[in-house]
């Protein structure tokens, strides 16, 4: 633009050309203002995570994480109380029956209740398997003896005992010469629930 084409401008605003040529402009042409843009605030933000953290994995009471599966965490099975054992008794099935009617009717576990019979007849089991085997007078030969009866049928029962009971049972199977632990708490069980039925309380 011409220097003349500069004054007539000025001219026509009132101003004059030259280094302040824009003094003459003031008033009268709005101020532009800037509005921010809202794709330039985005800028400013910390950028967002490419995928969401990974959950922390599960952990048990006692510190040991839980195994993850497809369709969410699986647990391990439930362990055995601690300072106990499951045990297996082979006692006689009219002993099994004994019990099971006595523990329902009193409220009792199994163990306990075998437990109280070998206390209730501690006295008679330390030498029931200890006494002298009697013969029958006049019994010259082993072959001339009657052969012995078959036993009661056995059923097996499960028992959960601590385990300073079941140290202090084994102790006493040895004790009295028994032959098991079964033979034990099936003698036991034997005289507090069949042969004296009126002594349990």
């Amino acid at each position: 633009m011409s220097t003349t084409g500069r004054a007539g401008l000025a001219a026509k605003y009132g101003g004059t050309a030259g280094p302040t040529r824009g003094a003459g402009l003031a008033g009268k042409l709005t101020p532009l203002t800037s509005t921010p843009d809202p794709a330039d605030s985005a800028l400013d933000k910390p950028p967002a995570p490419l995928s969401a953290p990974l959950p922390s994995p599960l952990v048990e009471p006692d510190g040991v994480p839980v195994a993850r599966r497809r369709g969410g965490p699986t647990r391990a099975p439930a362990s055995t109380p601690t300072g106990s054992r499951l045990v297996s008794i082979a006692i006689d099935a009219e002993v099994r029956e004994a019990l099971r009617a006595y523990a329902a009717r009193t409220q009792l576990t199994h163990p306990t209740v075998a437990l109280r019979a070998v206390q209730a007849h501690a006295n008679d089991l330390a030498t029931h398997w200890t006494k002298p085997a009697t013969t029958s007078a006049g019994a010259l030969f082993e072959g001339a003896a009657a052969p012995p009866r078959v036993g009661p049928a056995r059923s097996t029962a499960q028992m959960r005992l601590r385990d300073g009971d079941l140290a202090t049972l084994d102790g006493l199977v040895e004790q009295w010469s028994a032959p098991s632990r079964s033979a034990l708490l099936n003698e036991a069980l034997q005289r507090y629930l069949v042969v004296d039925p009126e002594m349990p309380s």
